[in-house]
Parts: structure tokens; C-alpha cells; sequence
């Protein structure tokens, strides 16, 4: 393993992450939740993208651990939520954190309907094309999903 990764960084096939180029700012947020809302209400089996959106914004998630978060892993009396299996680049296994939710984030959870074990239970890449989609519909470039915290 130790003499392939010099030939895998070599070849492109591994590397460090590249930087974001830039963050959301505040008139495109607007124009999302506009868009995510005006969409969301002309089909009732949608994703909530509006609420996913707002949700990912308040606590700087990836889309992947907001679609595997479960209401097993929600303290009300605390208001936290266990993350499992983090990513983080330089530990793989066991990233398992709490975070409360601070915002408008528990409100979030708490409106969403108990239909799966799993608070948002959609397919993490179907988030990301609804996203996607809407992004490009908006003209909006350069912003990837989810390339979203206003807070880092």
C-alpha cells in the first residue's frame, strides 16, 4: 500500500481535496429558498429541498450525513444529533460526534414527518441533482452541493 501511493498521486488518481473557490452569499440563498419552495409545493412525494437546504446552511453538513441522520440519534431534551461515521480526512473509522442544533435546525427536524428510520430518508445523490438542477436553472455558478456554510 505504502509503495502504490506515490504512484496513484503521481497518476492523479489520489490527492488532496482542492479548496473551495468561493461560499454562498445571502441574495442566493434567498433566490434557492425561493425556488425550493415554489417547487416543492407542485408535487407532494418531492424532496423537501427547501427544508434540506435550510438544514444544511444551519449546520454545515455534507448532504450525505444529513440523508443518514436518524431520529434514534436526536436528543430533544438536549437538542443534539448523533453524526455517524463523520468523514474527516486523517481518521476513517469510529467519527461518530454530537452536535447540538443550533438555529433553525431542531425546528427543521422536528417539522419533518416520522415515515423512515432516517430524519430526511432520501438518496444523498437524488439531493444533490434536485440541487443541482435548480442551481443551474438559477444561473447561479460555481457552487457545488453542498458548498454551503456561511459559517467557516
Amino acid at each position: 500500500m505504502d509503495s502504490a501511493k506515490p504512484v496513484l498521486n503521481q497518476l492523479g488518481l489520489i490527492g488532496k481535496s482542492g479548496r473551495r473557490g468561493r461560499r454562498i452569499n445571502p441574495e442566493e440563498i434567498q433566490q434557492l429558498l425561493l425556488a425550493f419552495h415554489e417547487r416543492g409545493g407542485k408535487r407532494q412525494s418531492s424532496i423537501p429541498m427547501a427544508d434540506i437546504f435550510e438544514f444544511a446552511i444551519e449546520t454545515a453538513m455534507r448532504q450525505k450525513e444529513i440523508c443518514n441522520i436518524r431520529w434514534e440519534d436526536l436528543n430533544k431534551d438536549k437538542k443534539t444529533i448523533l453524526i455517524r461515521e463523520r468523514k474527516d480526512p486523517k481518521n476513517k473509522h469510529n467519527n461518530n460526534q454530537v452536535m447540538p442544533l443550533l438555529g433553525k435546525s431542531f425546528e427543521i427536524i422536528l417539522k419533518q414527518p416520522r415515515i423512515d428510520d432516517r430524519i430526511f430518508p432520501y438518496n444523498s445523490k437524488s439531493v444533490g441533482a434536485a440541487f443541482s438542477r435548480v442551481v443551474r436553472s438559477l444561473g447561479i455558478s460555481r457552487l457545488w452541493p453542498f458548498n454551503l456554510s456561511k459559517h467557516a
